[in-house]
């Protein structure tokens, strides 16, 4: 059996200014990881060492977090990973720039990769763990061309508004019909917009998209066909815990959730492993009036004053006398001595010197752009 999979980085949430200069994929979670290292740690776990990433925007910064690639891969003699991009398109703001553009501006990848069986597809913004395996075997014992995976949601109408929802047929496990969750009710099953297809039915929906849509992304060709009776979609349900990453403010409460073990323990399990890369960094430096509780700390931070309740990445330096609370700090932030800090967010580089006490609010956090000094 021989299968592709997919890391689609096209059409996915906006985390306001967070994503205004970063992938939506390589946005840091717990100050470690890049949120597409979930996908691509299930497919690497599920044994898919053939991966393409379909890029949106950015290149760079995506190779950049990437390198070779080999962390993601078991088999590095018969595996690769790749990261596509249309290069039709002049910016990412192109309404053109879809994912089914970027396979079409790719044909040749996967045509040449024509021996494929089948093709799975996932976001990064849905962190689960989830075992292919098991939908694959779904997949195949249904012998449908495609199959969704969806989550059942009892807390719909606070973590998963605007999501596609799905009706399921209980009897044939098929998708009787689309929707999109306005957050009425609390019961709803949410599609996952991950798909498993056979390889000929998912080129032959491609290929027809022009026809139909330039404009139409996989998800909504998926609709559209479903609807057209093009497509009869086998549904499979996941039982795991996932983690919405919709909006700057679930980015902020999904991750604070993690510094409870009970809830850590759902994501991050013994036998699936979470991999990302690796950086030579030394051991943080904890100064002799430094008091931390309940926080993540990366590699290579200076910690001298007080850290609670937080989320620190690689290289983060605070200074003596400083209270840092109920916040996410990202590469390379500098916070002066005596600086209060709570309910923040600072992207990468960012220097907090002159301004001495910065807060925001739990459901509305204060965000500190990219390099900015305050």
């Amino acid at each position: 059996m021989k299968v592709l999979g997919i890391c689609n980085l096209h059409d996915g949430p906006r985390l306001a200014e967070l994503t205004k200069h970063h992938p939506l994929g390589i946005v840091t979670f717990l100050g470690r990881y890049g949120l597409m290292d979930f996908t691509l740690s299930n497919f690497s776990n599920s044994g898919i060492d053939k991966v393409a990433i379909l890029a949106e925007e950015n290149t760079r910064e995506i190779h950049s977090h990437l390198r070779n690639g080999n962390v993601w891969i078991n088999n590095t003699k018969l595996g690769f990973q790749t990261v596509l991009y249309n290069s039709n398109c002049v910016s990412s703001s192109s309404k053109f720039n879809t994912d089914i553009n970027d396979v079409l501006s790719n044909i040749d990848f996967f045509e040449v990769n024509y021996d494929l069986d089948y093709i799975v597809i996932a976001p990064p913004f849905f962190l689960t763990p989830l075992d292919f395996r098991k939908v694959l075997d779904a997949h195949i014992k249904s012998g449908k061309d495609m199959t969704l995976v969806y989550k059942h949601a009892n807390d719909a109408n606070e973590r998963f508004i605007n999501c596609d929802t799905i009706k399921v047929d209980k009897d044939t496990s098929l998708v009787t019909t689309f929707g999109t969750n306005a957050g009425k009710k609390k019961n709803e099953d949410i599609s996952l917009e991950t798909f498993v297809f056979n390889y000929k039915a998912f080129m032959k929906m491609v290929k027809m998209t022009p026809e139909i849509s330039s404009l139409f992304t996989l998800r909504k060709m998926v609709e559209f066909c479903h609807a057209t009776n093009e497509l009869e979609i086998n549904a499979f349900e996941t039982k795991e815990e996932v983690l919405p990453i919709l909006s700057l403010q679930s980015y902020v409460k999904e991750s604070m959730k993690m510094l409870h073990y009970t809830e850590r323990v759902k994501i991050f399990k013994e036998d699936w492993p979470i991999y990302t890369t690796t950086h030579n960094t030394p051991p943080s430096l904890y100064g002799k009036n430094a008091d931390v509780k309940h926080s993540f700390i990366a590699n290579g931070s200076i910690i001298k004053g007080k850290v609670e309740n937080c989320i620190i990445s690689r290289g983060v330096q605070i200074g003596e006398g400083s209270v840092v609370k109920n916040s996410i700090l990202f590469y390379r932030t500098e916070v002066g001595d005596g600086v209060t800090l709570n309910n923040v967010v600072t992207d990468k580089w960012v220097k907090v010197i002159k301004e001495k006490n910065i807060s925001g609010k739990e459901d509305e956090v204060f965000y500190i752009g990219l390099g900015v000094k305050v």
